[in-house]
């Protein structure tokens, strides 16, 4: 937040650090502030695979409920084989 706050325009910000440091927390609130800031909406979350891809979705959704439920109908999980999980066909397949 600290680094996200001062920035002049809407940019790039790179968070490292271990596993279970709060990372993604870090990142949705930096998403946040900058679409406050710049009067923004919208954000990609990109994971390097599959495996970490679908929890993370899980993850954004329930960020995103916090704004609104109808929100919920923005977010997806886009990689290939996402007709295999059986969360994401739960919540959009009926």
């Amino acid at each position: 937040m600290e680094r996200a706050s001062p920035m002049p325009a809407p940019g790039l910000l790179v968070a490292e650090a271990p596993m279970g440091e709060g990372k993604t927390k870090a990142a949705l609130a930096a998403a946040e502030i900058l679409a406050a800031r710049f009067g923004l909406d919208g954000v990609f979350v990109a994971m390097p695979t599959q495996a970490t891809s679908d929890p993370m979705c899980e993850q954004v959704l329930q960020w995103v409920r916090t704004f609104g439920p109808e929100l919920e109908s923005q977010v997806a999980l886009l990689h290939g084989r996402r007709r295999f999980n059986a969360w994401w066909r739960t919540i959009w397949d009926g």
